[in-house]
């Protein structure tokens, strides 16, 4: 397979990832500050939420790094890329 098809391939397969909108950063930008810190108790009345957003964050880049490896196997199983 020459270069530009695996270039092809990669495209087309990042084209089909959907956009994500993590809720970490929803919270972020609503929750309420105080000389720019998060407000406690508004955060503990949502930890819940918080404790959520947090965990769906870390898979996510976990996942987004794996994604990132394999993009890396490929490029240097193709040469000249």
């Amino acid at each position: 397979m020459n270069e530009s098809i695996n270039i092809d391939r990669i495209v087309q397969a990042l084209s089909k990832v959907p956009e994500t909108q993590l809720r970490i950063i929803t919270l972020a930008n609503t929750l309420p500050r105080v000389n720019d810190t998060f407000e406690y108790n508004a955060l503990q009345e949502i930890s819940d939420e918080v404790f959520a957003a947090v965990r769906e964050s870390e898979l996510y880049g976990q996942e987004t790094s794996r994604m990132v490896r394999n993009l890396q196997v490929l490029m240097e199983a193709t040469p000249n890329v």
